[in-house]
């Protein structure tokens, strides 16, 4: 609660930055996403995934830069520095971060794995559990491994 209640007050410019930046290529990411698999290349898949899931990936990083970084007189500086004063422990802030990533990656697997199962259905008249995995995959298990920075 006291995260939050941190978060609500730092509210700055560059929050709208980095939202708008992560709308970007978590927009273009998911352009792709919702097509349905059977679509795409069998010998260029991997690279088209990889580029794809790592544009999703920068994408969710834009967004968590508003938990992770602030400006103060014109320096960059990470909040962990800031959170030391608080009453919150480092396990706690990164529990938040990753709260938050995991909201948005539910709501980006749930809507890719609807829209793919939909249009596989309805215009390939075809149905595969690859409609379901990938999204799965590169939307909700990809961004939410563990990363050292965060």
């Amino acid at each position: 609660m006291l995260l939050e209640e941190f978060f609500e007050r730092k509210k700055t410019w560059e929050y709208v930055i980095y939202n708008m930046l992560a709308f970007i290529f978590i927009g273009i990411s998911m352009l792709i996403w919702i097509m349905p698999y059977q679509v795409w290349q069998a010998e260029d898949e991997l690279v088209f995934w990889i580029l794809f899931g790592f544009m999703e990936v920068i994408g969710l990083d834009c967004y968590l830069q508003k938990f992770t970084t602030y400006k103060d007189n014109g320096q960059i500086k990470q909040i962990d520095e800031l959170m030391k004063y608080l009453p919150v422990s480092h396990k706690q802030i990164v529990r938040y971060r990753q709260k938050k990533l995991a909201k948005i990656c539910v709501w980006l697997t749930c809507i890719s794995m609807v829209c793919q199962t939909v249009f596989a259905t309805i215009f390939l008249h075809t149905f595969s559990i690859g409609n379901i995995l990938i999204p799965l995959a590169f939307n909700f298990i990809l961004p939410l491994l563990p990363e050292k920075g965060r």
